[in-house]
């Protein structure tokens, strides 16, 4: 039996070798299954970025007339659009792995109301 020490710039590895008269290994590869992960969270993040917000919005009838003041927590909208039925709140990228907040109307009255809206990415979708 022999060792082997195998350094690479991520980790190092210390193999013992015993020869056999039966049986030969001429090959060994490992897995790194948190590797795979990680460039599997980066296909799914790729992918949701290339995916419109939404379907069938004609383009002349978008509305950037918002403007976004106030604070500025860490999820704070970065616009807001409309296409004449819904209106579109965009947030940044990384809302969905934090704290979201909820979505309220304030009323002529000056009263509050809570809004129904639909998250899609880092989207908030409101219907008008």
């Amino acid at each position: 039996a022999t060792n082997v020490v195998i350094t690479t710039d991520r980790r190092t590895y210390h193999l013992q070798l015993q020869s056999t008269e039966k049986t030969a290994m001429a090959a060994i590869s490992w897995t790194y299954s948190q590797d795979q992960i990680i460039a599997l969270r980066q296909r799914n993040a790729q992918a949701e970025a290339v995916t419109p917000v939404a379907s069938n919005i004609a383009l002349e009838n978008l509305r950037f007339r918002y403007s976004i003041s106030g604070d500025t927590p860490p999820w704070r909208p970065t616009r807001a659009f409309d296409d004449g039925s819904k209106v579109y709140i965009e947030f940044p990228r990384r809302i969905d792995q934090g704290e979201a907040p909820p979505l309220f109307i304030v009323g002529a009255d000056g009263s509050s109301e809570l809004v129904n809206y639909r998250v899609r990415g880092n989207y908030y979708i409101v219907d008008r």
